[in-house]
């Protein structure tokens, strides 16, 4: 006699994928790391699905011989707060997130965001690795060499862009100057402003 107890279920996250995935891309043939090729892909575009939340479900106690309950531990719960740029939705027994807007992902401390603008406080390099965004991007430092900035919006530099490679779709706005090398091209849909430009593959 008596009832076993049916466990529940813990809550879960399925991300659309994995935007926050640590690491760099390792090339296939020759094994080598590029150490400016984060494989994180936190760009996102306008109504894409981010994330699905399947809540928890609750057990049910069981009963031994003696007619006691037999408990079961409580599932683990999962609270995602909606923030800016993203939208909640029930959606086939989940609660689904999607952007609203074109722009880079969030999730910090439970709340999920879309910002429109990416911002690198002190210099684009190797710390933050080749930046390719949906949004716009805004660097307060400078863009070292060997770096790549790719935006289908504006950018705007607070300092200096070295010999690097700068595509975007808007407007490009730089602080200081454009220093030329042999890696450097900058390519701007829109209008270009900077203090000086110096032996540079430019067109805007």
């Amino acid at each position: 006699t008596g009832k076993p107890p049916r466990p529940g279920r813990d809550a879960r996250l399925a991300w659309s994928r994995e935007y926050f995935r640590e690491g760099w891309k390792i090339d296939e043939e020759t094994g080598r790391i590029d150490y400016r090729a984060k494989v994180e892909n936190c760009a996102v575009h306008r109504n894409e699905r981010l994330l699905r939340v399947f809540d928890a479900v609750e057990g049910e106690p069981g009963e031994d011989l003696f007619g006691e309950k037999i408990p079961v531990e409580a599932p683990d719960r999962v609270k995602v707060r909606c923030g800016k740029g993203v939208t909640e939705v029930e959606e086939k027994g989940a609660r689904a997130y999607y952007a609203d807007l074109d722009g880079w992902v969030r999730y910090t401390d439970g709340s999920l965001s879309v910002d429109e603008v990416y911002q690198v406080a002190g210099n684009a390099g190797l710390a933050t690795g080749n930046i390719h965004h949906t949004g716009s991007v805004t660097v307060t430092g400078d863009v070292l060499s060997g770096s790549v900035i790719e935006a289908h919006g504006d950018v705007v530099v607070g300092g200096v862009v070295e010999d690097a490679v700068i595509r975007c779709g808007g407007n490009l706005t730089v602080g200081g100057g454009i220093l030329g090398g042999p890696g450097l091209k900058v390519r701007v849909a829109g209008d270009l402003e900077a203090k000086f430009i110096r032996e540079a593959d430019v067109a805007a």
